[in-house]
């Protein structure tokens, strides 16, 4: 990941990392939720994160000013159903989308710079887009605050 370039700009910036911490806080704010992630067998579960499957970012204007925030996943990342590949296509050729860009293709996708936690019964762990990885690509994940550590330690 780059370094931060300022307040508003660039893909670390304060703006898109605020956003991140804050859409994932709406939708798990005790960091204890587990789901099923589709494509995977029984029992493998991925920790609710909204933005860490994709860790992109774009640009909205605000005020005169361009503002980076961080994309995220919708529902549909979730749903089982949409791992065949030709129901997430007609899914996708139906205006759906997998993440708010519209960069995946279909459920249970990783983007190319993001990750997921995942646990069985047995163990924890963390993915990206070309499998198990030893630590978290983002800055400062393994603080104790932070959700991804929190996660890996539960």
């Amino acid at each position: 990941m780059k370094a931060a370039t300022g307040i508003f700009e660039g893909s670390a910036s304060l703006s898109e990392s605020i956003s991140h911490e804050v859409i994932e806080a709406l939708v798990d704010p005790l960091c204890d939720l587990w789901t099923h992630m589709p494509g995977r067998p029984a029992g493998v579960l991925v920790a609710y994160e909204a933005c860490d499957p994709v860790e992109d970012s774009y640009t909205v204007g605000y005020m005169d000013r361009d503002v980076q925030v961080s994309n995220f996943v919708y529902p549909s990342f979730f749903d089982d159903k949409l791992v065949d590949p030709q129901l997430a296509a007609k899914f996708m050729a139906a205006g759906g989308k997998f993440d708010h860009l519209g960069k995946l293709t279909r459920a249970g996708q990783i983007g190319p710079e993001g990750y997921a936690v995942f646990k069985d019964g047995s163990a924890t762990w963390l993915e990206n887009d070309a499998g198990r990885m030893g630590a978290s690509p983002r800055p400062g994940a393994s603080h104790p605050a932070a959700r991804t550590n929190r996660r890996l330690s539960a």
